[in-house]
């Protein structure tokens, strides 16, 4: 669950689906939970790690993409999670959507990103947590 989620006791919103999201893409990567229990209770600690504790970053051997991908979905504040659509028209998911579902709105996407890559990198580089979408 989302720490908003045991934090605040928030009802569900789909920002829980992107938290939930992140942490599946993160244990894909590492093959290990982003957020772990540390000692006592397991639940309460665990609960605790989610709501208070920040998770050891990917291996360097993922893309900046991958990390900010993951970055953003982890953010604890679920109003700066990216939504679905964000997640779509990520340039380098935009690519594969665009593959997968044959819809040039996800292609012209990432042609446009492959136009101006250099100008892409240089703002994700000065702004490695935000998702750069335009």
């Amino acid at each position: 669950m989302s720490p908003e989620m045991w934090q605040n006791n928030l009802s569900y919103d789909l920002s829980a689906d992107v938290w939930s999201l992140g942490v599946l893409l993160y244990y894909l990567c590492c093959l290990d939970y982003p957020f772990k229990p540390v000692g006592g209770n397991a639940q309460i600690s665990l609960i605790k790690s989610i709501v208070e504790s920040d998770y050891e970053d990917l291996p360097a051997n993922y893309s900046i993409w991958v990390h900010q991908l993951v970055d953003c979905m982890l953010n604890k504040n679920p109003l700066e999670r990216p939504n679905a659509k964000d997640i779509l028209e990520f340039p380098p998911v935009a690519k594969y959507v665009a593959a997968i579902m044959e819809d040039d709105r996800y292609r012209s996407i990432y042609d446009d990103y492959e136009e101006n890559a250099s100008d892409y990198h240089t703002n994700l580089e000065k702004n490695p947590n935000e998702m750069q979408i335009d």
